[in-house]
């Protein structure tokens, strides 16, 4: 696991993989450990940080590539893609 984040008894954590350089993201439940949504696949390169939105209902995620990422918390899709030109500062 590189990062993760907690938010309303779940867990995001991103998986690295640097055979595949992808790090799909997973959403476990606290307490059981049970995946509640995932794999999420990205194209950013290996994920380093990831983190929910103060509601919950969202998850960022910074790449390697310095891009972020905006997921829906509950179902993996893409809101928003690949926010680009941010420099170091991503991680």
């Amino acid at each position: 696991m590189v990062g993760c984040g907690r938010s309303h008894g779940l867990q995001a954590e991103a998986i690295s993989q640097a055979d595949l350089m992808m790090g799909p993201i997973l959403v476990r439940n606290v307490e059981s450990g049970a995946v509640e949504v995932g794999p999420i696949k990205t194209t950013q390169g290996i994920v380093w940080s990831v983190a929910y939105s103060p509601l919950g209902d969202r998850i960022a995620s910074g790449g390697h590539d310095y891009t972020i990422c905006i997921w829906d918390s509950h179902t993996g899709e893409l809101l928003v893609g690949l926010i680009t030109d941010l420099g170091h500062w991503v991680i």
